[in-house]
């Protein structure tokens, strides 16, 4: 890719929260940018997708009950969430991944039991580093060509790594492997970092080449919050 920052690209299932099936908010994307006659590759993302996880992180604050996307969300280079807005305490931490300026896949967290000054200070962070789209992940792959992970619990995976400036891998495993048999895959194709995505019943893929619609790659039926996909310039 000659502009990493700008061709990896987020779809929501809805806006700013719900939930939609990965070829429907790829359609979306295809219609609301001009993008019938591009090629991309999609997978879905994000781990905070359910009403569980986030009724559960906020639970004193019924307005969140129904996110789906996480308390932190950055999209098309605007902050679609800012959960310090409506906060008062963070109980529980967790990792964002976005796509700097300077096309560096990187990981911003923020800790559980921090002050919302510190999380504001990650966000600002990220509006410094000219983030456009965030997705929620754990755990890290790889870290400076370090796999980071070992045996785990076999499931299918998804991920997404950089091998460097313009060259990047979207993973998809249909097969049930654990994630250091997934690092490992991601670590022998040349990736520096590597970040898991949602799998299992999450797990979706579509590519489209040209003026062609989209093609599966891999299909369920769970519906989810959002995607990463990669498009032609």
């Amino acid at each position: 890719m000659k502009e990493p920052n700008k061709q990896i690209k987020s779809g929501l299932g809805g806006n700013p929260s719900g939930l939609r099936k990965v070829n429907d908010i790829l359609n979306s994307e295809i219609s609301n940018n001009g993008l019938s006659s591009k090629g991309l590759i999609a997978v879905n993302a994000s781990f905070f997708t359910s009403y569980n996880f986030d009724s559960y992180l906020y639970d004193y604050d019924k307005a969140w009950r129904n996110t789906q996307i996480g308390p932190v969300s950055f999209y098309n280079g605007k902050v679609l969430r800012d959960f310090t807005k409506y906060q008062t305490k963070i109980s529980r931490g967790f990792d964002l991944l976005g796509v700097t300026k300077d096309n560096q896949l990187k990981k911003y967290t923020i800790k559980g039991y921090s002050s919302l000054n510190d999380a504001q200070k990650v966000i600002q962070k990220m509006k410094d580093d000219g983030i456009q789209n965030s997705f929620s992940f754990q755990p890290v792959l790889i870290d400076k060509g370090v796999v980071k992970v070992g045996n785990s619990e076999k499931a299918s995976r998804s991920a997404i790594c950089q091998i460097d400036n313009n060259n990047f891998i979207l993973y998809s495993s249909r097969s049930l492997i654990t994630l250091g048999t997934e690092a490992q895959a991601l670590a022998n194709s040349g990736c520096v970092t590597a970040f898991n995505l949602d799998g299992g019943g999450s797990r979706n893929g579509y590519y489209k080449k040209g003026n062609s619609g989209l093609q599966s790659l891999t299909v369920t039926s769970r519906e989810v919050a959002d995607v990463i996909y990669f498009r032609e310039q």
